[in-house]
């Protein structure tokens, strides 16, 4: 959605990361954490066995980090006029300038009116201000592991494509690093024909039930961010983890080939009307 509304004629998106973005929190936790403190970041004169000292800042790996984290974010952006959209966590709202923000933990993207955008990002990243420290602002290329090209479709003007080729050919790769899988094969659909599925096969357990859900975690990314026509097969392969069949086998061997033929396929949408007129 924050997409689509940079392509509106006269919008655009632009994209950046908050750099280490949750020591940029305090760690207001009911309870104080203590963390030792290795050798070679202790004070040089420190004679201490096992130092250890008082943990302020929201440190990666506290299970509370990323709370503190997103709480200070939403209190920034809210302080420069964000509106939380409640439908959208991490996404606001800024009715002045009709600009659109999306958070995802470090990354965000921003869409609305080129000629707001770059004060925004200005008093976003105002840290002495109280602001969020930012870096590699720029155009909207790579956004949570998908890329993102310009593409021309003919009678229609500029679209973006959402690029996951990379991803979809690593996932497969993946899956045919797995002892004993055959190689991939030309498929046209993710589904098996009728008739190869046999009922006694349902009732075998598969060779691949102990590898099947990191499987299907990485192929479920792909088809959220840029490929729904693999949704309905990871999905309904997904609830069958607890009990997987050989028949489930043959199903996934039958997605990850068909994903190996349409590693190209890219997910195209465009926006080309002011909008007055949507």
């Amino acid at each position: 959605a924050n997409i689509a509304y940079g392509r509106v004629p006269g919008h655009k998106t632009t994209s950046a990361d908050a750099v280490k973005a949750y020591v940029q929190a305090v760690l207001k936790s009911k309870h104080p954490t203590w963390v030792q403190i290795p050798k070679e970041l202790q004070p040089e004169g420190w004679k201490f066995r096992r130092p250890v000292c008082r943990l302020y800042k929201a440190l990666y790996g506290h299970p509370e980090s990323g709370g503190h984290w997103e709480k200070h974010l939403k209190g920034v952006i809210k302080n420069l006029g964000g509106e939380p959209i409640d439908e959208h966590p991490g996404s606001f709202w800024f009715p002045q300038t009709r600009l659109l923000l999306t958070t995802y933990v470090d990354d965000f993207l921003l869409s609305g009116p080129e000629e707001h955008r770059d004060d925004l990002w200005r008093r976003l990243g105002g840290v002495k201000n109280g602001g969020i420290k930012i870096e590699d602002i720029g155009d909207l290329s790579r956004f949570l592991g998908r890329h993102h090209e310009v593409v021309i479709i003919e009678g229609k003007g500029d679209g973006v494509a959402f690029n996951m080729r990379d991803y979809v050919k690593a996932a497969c790769e993946r899956y045919t690093s797995i002892p004993g899988v055959k190689p991939l094969k030309h498929a046209q659909t993710p589904f098996c024909s009728d008739g190869t599925l046999t009922a006694a096969d349902d009732e075998v357990q598969g060779e691949l039930a102990a590898s099947a859900c990191s499987v299907l975690m990485k192929d479920l990314w792909a088809a959220r961010l840029g490929r729904p026509d693999l949704t309905k097969a990871i999905t309904a392969l997904a609830s069958k983890v607890s009990k997987w069949s050989r028949n489930h086998d043959r199903m996934l061997y039958r997605l990850m080939s068909y994903m190996w033929t349409t590693r190209d396929y890219e997910l195209v949408g465009y926006v080309n009307d002011p909008l007055e007129e949507l």
